[in-house]
Protein backbone atom coordinates (compact mmCIF):
# COMPACT_ATOMS: atom_id res chain seq x y z
CA UNK A 1 0.00 0.00 0.00
CA UNK A 2 1.12 3.61 -0.95
CA UNK A 3 -0.06 6.81 1.26
CA UNK A 4 0.64 9.90 -0.40
CA UNK A 5 1.11 13.47 1.14
CA UNK A 6 0.94 16.62 -0.66
CA UNK A 7 3.09 19.44 0.67
CA UNK A 8 2.83 23.31 -0.91
CA UNK A 9 5.70 22.20 -3.30
CA UNK A 10 5.17 18.67 -4.29
CA UNK A 11 4.04 14.67 -3.84
CA UNK A 12 5.39 13.09 -0.69
CA UNK A 13 5.50 9.05 -1.52
CA UNK A 14 5.74 6.76 1.05
CA UNK A 15 7.05 3.20 0.09
CA UNK A 16 8.90 0.49 1.69
CA UNK A 17 10.12 2.61 4.73
CA UNK A 18 11.38 5.01 2.71
CA UNK A 19 10.33 8.41 1.88
CA UNK A 20 10.57 9.59 -2.00
CA UNK A 21 10.11 13.73 -2.52
CA UNK A 22 9.14 14.92 -5.90
CA UNK A 23 10.79 18.31 -6.60
CA UNK A 24 9.00 21.21 -7.33
CA UNK A 25 9.23 20.98 -10.86
CA UNK A 26 8.80 25.00 -11.64
CA UNK A 27 12.06 25.49 -9.85
CA UNK A 28 13.93 22.04 -10.37
CA UNK A 29 12.69 21.04 -14.17
CA UNK A 30 12.36 17.32 -11.89
CA UNK A 31 8.96 14.95 -12.70
CA UNK A 32 7.74 11.84 -12.13
CA UNK A 33 8.68 9.90 -15.53
CA UNK A 34 6.14 7.68 -17.24
CA UNK A 35 6.14 4.08 -16.74
CA UNK A 36 7.17 4.17 -20.18
CA UNK A 37 9.79 6.04 -19.93
CA UNK A 38 11.11 4.69 -16.76
CA UNK A 39 10.79 0.84 -18.86
CA UNK A 40 12.97 3.02 -21.86
CA UNK A 41 15.65 3.68 -18.94
CA UNK A 42 16.12 0.51 -17.32
CA UNK A 43 16.67 -1.43 -20.65
CA UNK A 44 19.47 1.06 -20.76
CA UNK A 45 20.77 0.64 -17.20
CA UNK A 46 20.67 -3.50 -18.07
CA UNK A 47 22.04 -3.28 -21.17
CA UNK A 48 24.63 -1.10 -19.82
CA UNK A 49 25.62 -3.45 -17.32
CA UNK A 50 25.45 -6.38 -19.28
CA UNK A 51 28.04 -5.03 -22.04
CA UNK A 52 30.06 -4.05 -18.89
CA UNK A 53 29.61 -0.65 -20.37
CA UNK A 54 29.23 1.33 -17.03
CA UNK A 55 31.08 3.53 -14.32
CA UNK A 56 30.97 3.79 -10.80
CA UNK A 57 31.52 7.47 -10.00
CA UNK A 58 30.61 7.53 -6.52
CA UNK A 59 33.76 6.99 -4.71
CA UNK A 60 32.77 8.88 -1.94
CA UNK A 61 32.57 7.85 1.88
CA UNK A 62 28.97 7.32 1.71
CA UNK A 63 29.47 4.68 -0.65
CA UNK A 64 32.24 3.04 0.67
CA UNK A 65 30.96 2.99 3.87
CA UNK A 66 27.15 2.06 2.69
CA UNK A 67 29.23 -1.10 1.52
CA UNK A 68 30.52 -1.94 4.67
CA UNK A 69 27.82 -1.21 6.64
CA UNK A 70 25.45 -3.72 4.38
CA UNK A 71 28.38 -6.23 4.09
CA UNK A 72 27.83 -5.57 0.06
CA UNK A 73 30.37 -5.69 -2.65
CA UNK A 74 30.41 -3.88 -5.83
CA UNK A 75 28.59 -6.44 -7.77
CA UNK A 76 25.77 -6.84 -4.97
CA UNK A 77 25.32 -2.88 -6.10
CA UNK A 78 25.02 -3.79 -9.86
CA UNK A 79 22.48 -6.52 -9.05
CA UNK A 80 20.50 -4.50 -7.11
CA UNK A 81 20.52 -1.71 -10.00
CA UNK A 82 19.96 -4.18 -12.34
CA UNK A 83 16.86 -5.28 -10.50
CA UNK A 84 15.13 -1.66 -10.18
CA UNK A 85 11.57 -1.69 -11.70
CA UNK A 86 8.58 0.80 -12.48
CA UNK A 87 7.66 -0.15 -8.94
CA UNK A 88 10.32 2.38 -7.78
CA UNK A 89 9.39 6.26 -7.35
CA UNK A 90 11.57 7.55 -10.12
CA UNK A 91 12.60 11.12 -10.44
CA UNK A 92 14.22 12.60 -13.46
CA UNK A 93 15.12 15.96 -13.58
CA UNK A 94 17.87 17.56 -15.73
CA UNK A 95 21.60 17.80 -14.67
CA UNK A 96 24.27 20.81 -15.20
CA UNK A 97 27.24 19.09 -14.92
CA UNK A 98 28.88 20.50 -17.63
CA UNK A 99 31.75 16.51 -17.63
CA UNK A 100 28.29 14.32 -17.75
CA UNK A 101 25.33 15.87 -19.66
CA UNK A 102 22.13 14.51 -19.02
CA UNK A 103 19.32 13.91 -17.05
CA UNK A 104 19.51 12.09 -13.77
CA UNK A 105 17.16 9.72 -12.53
CA UNK A 106 16.70 9.12 -8.74
CA UNK A 107 15.07 6.54 -6.45
CA UNK A 108 15.23 4.88 -2.84
CA UNK A 109 14.58 1.73 -2.52
CA UNK A 110 14.22 -0.66 0.44
CA UNK A 111 17.48 -3.23 0.15
CA UNK A 112 19.89 -4.89 2.55
CA UNK A 113 17.49 -3.59 5.43
CA UNK A 114 18.28 -0.13 4.72
CA UNK A 115 16.83 2.64 2.97
CA UNK A 116 18.94 3.40 0.04
CA UNK A 117 19.61 6.66 -2.32
CA UNK A 118 19.87 5.34 -5.61
CA UNK A 119 20.91 8.12 -9.03
CA UNK A 120 21.87 7.03 -12.27
CA UNK A 121 22.63 8.40 -15.68
CA UNK A 122 23.11 7.21 -18.63
CA UNK A 123 25.97 9.52 -20.20
CA UNK A 124 25.70 10.53 -23.56
CA UNK A 125 29.05 12.15 -23.58
CA UNK A 126 30.96 8.78 -23.21
CA UNK A 127 29.39 6.02 -25.39
CA UNK A 128 26.20 5.65 -23.00
CA UNK A 129 27.40 4.58 -20.36
CA UNK A 130 25.62 3.67 -17.22
CA UNK A 131 27.08 6.39 -14.70
CA UNK A 132 26.41 5.37 -10.72
CA UNK A 133 26.60 8.65 -9.35
CA UNK A 134 25.30 7.69 -5.99
CA UNK A 135 24.59 4.20 -4.21
CA UNK A 136 23.99 4.95 -0.29
CA UNK A 137 21.82 4.57 2.51
CA UNK A 138 19.63 7.32 2.55
CA UNK A 139 20.26 10.56 5.09
CA UNK A 140 24.33 9.37 5.51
Amino acid sequence: MNIYLIFLRGLTKIHSQCIIVSYDTKNQGGYMPTTSEINAFLAQVKSSITAKNFQVLDKRNKYISTLAQLGIVKQDVLDDISNLSTNENWIKEPDNNPSFPGDVWKCKKQLHGACIYIKLKIGVSNGNALLIMSYHIDGM
